[in-house]
């Protein structure tokens, strides 16, 4: 998908429920798992589920007489496109930036300090 849209709660922890299942799925199986979480009625996962359809997020496709769900985007493309957006919105995309702020109150531990050595060694220009 090119263009994500960043979704309201309510349709991400759909999109997180549906990401978890096996694929393709029912509404009645989203409903399932969305009514103890979430304490939402069936009808509600029904419109969440239409309304992610409406965005590109879901495709569907029915067989005896249930409508079949499958994701249009991946969890890690959602993932990827909302941190992106959270860089870009409150760090203006700087990694320090980004960083001091998680440290500001606490020092990383060495562990973490070598971790991001490493990733930083192994993503250098040559």
């Amino acid at each position: 998908m090119s263009i994500l849209k960043q979704l309201p709660d309510t349709e991400y922890a759909i999109m997180q429920i549906i990401w978890e299942m096996e694929i393709p799925t029912t509404t009645a199986r989203v409903a399932a798992v969305a009514e103890p979480l979430k304490g939402w009625h069936y009808k509600t996962t029904q419109t969440l589920l239409r309304r992610l359809m409406k965005k590109g997020f879901l495709s569907s496709e029915k067989k005896d007489g249930d409508l079949y769900y499958t994701p249009m985007v991946t969890k890690d493309e959602y993932t990827k496109m909302e941190t992106e957006l959270f860089m870009e919105k409150i760090h203006g995309k700087s990694l320090k930036g980004f960083i001091s702020t998680l440290y500001s109150d606490k020092k990383p531990s060495n562990a973490d300090l070598a971790e991001i050595e490493e990733w930083f060694k192994n993503r250098k220009q040559p």
